[in-house]
């Protein structure tokens, strides 16, 4: 779903119910302890933007199913978009609209079931996939196993998902990175598909993805962040030809359990956010508590003076 969309959501919910950071944040504490989880404070550096972001977040997931508002504004949000979209892949569709996607139609049978694999793209170390299925009779379970051959592609089924179409019809959605460093020329893998929705079959690809060209830009920047716990340093953008951008920043922390990244990023003082939704923060490169961190953005403006970020520092230890 678009950041825009999402955007909507969160004001429509926030004007159907009231909510109370403080509670909320309270009562989850208690029925974590409740679970028989045990929390340690050592630290608890808190960016109010975030807390109050993530309450509408929580509310939205919890509630979607309880709160007449929120399911009337889910049921009046339309799917926009061809295959990505569909999977909530907002870097994909960003892609796809700009027509930088790779058309694949690929297709193998086995057993009676025809698969057929639609289309792929390729924006620095991300790497998508979206395919179809028929002649599936019938469901013995909910999901479908892959392997991939030699190629320095790692997808995994906890970055896979599954639509049903129609009867016997589904179509499916497999996201991935590139291991070591960002490719600039074709990437070559087999992929096989070994079961579907229970059903034992063998359906056997050897991809071809060629990479989306892109452009460099360096940034200069440091900001210190949380008392001192988070150093941040702006490195540069990679600008991809399919319409979207990689932020690197190098990130020093104090204590480097601690889980921190960047929620929101505004640029030249606009009130845009461009960091993409879905997409989480690619580690390029780690060593001790220092770290260069890839975020995933809408097409920045050619000209930066600003950049402003909104993080998140998360201290809570799990013991």
């Amino acid at each position: 779903m678009k950041n825009e969309k999402f955007s909507q959501l969160v004001e429509q919910l926030s004007q159907a119910q009231t909510v109370n950071p403080k509670e909320t944040k309270t009562t989850i504490t208690q029925a974590l302890l409740k679970s028989g989880v045990r929390l340690k404070r050592r630290h608890h550096h808190v960016l109010w933007g975030f807390v109050t972001l993530a309450v509408a977040i929580c509310l939205l997931t919890l509630s979607g199913m309880y709160v007449t508002p929120v399911n009337h504004v889910m049921a009046q949000t339309p799917i926009i978009g061809n295959f990505f979209a569909k999977f909530d892949d907002d870097l994909g569709t960003i892609v796809e609209t700009n027509g930088k996607t790779q058309n694949l139609n690929q297709t193998r049978t086995s057993n009676g079931m025809k698969m057929t694999l639609k289309t792929a793209y390729v924006q620095g170390k991300t790497v998508a996939i979206t395919g179809t299925i028929s002649g599936v009779n019938g469901a013995w379970d909910d999901w479908f196993d892959f392997y991939i051959g030699r190629g320095g592609v790692k997808f995994s089924q906890s970055s896979a998902d599954l639509r049903k179409i129609s009867t016997g019809h589904y179509r499916f959605w497999l996201d991935g990175t590139i291991k070591g460093k960002i490719s600039k020329s074709t990437i070559k893998f087999p992929i096989v598909f070994t079961r579907f929705k229970g059903h034992a079959g063998r359906w056997a690809f050897n991809l071809r993805l060629a990479p989306s060209k892109v452009s460099t830009q360096k940034l200069t920047g440091n900001i210190t962040l949380a008392n001192g716990d988070v150093k941040l340093k702006l490195l540069g953008i990679d600008e991809y030809s399919g319409g979207t951008d990689l932020l690197k920043v190098q990130e020093t922390q104090r204590v480097s359990k601690d889980d921190f990244q960047l929620f929101k990023i505004f640029v030249n003082g606009s009130h845009k956010d461009y960091m993409l939704a879905n997409q989480y923060p690619m580690v390029l490169s780690k060593k001790g508590k220092q770290r260069i961190v890839g975020y995933r953005v809408k097409e920045l403006p050619k000209r930066i003076t600003k950049i402003t970020v909104e993080p998140t520092l998360s201290t809570w230890e799990w013991i």
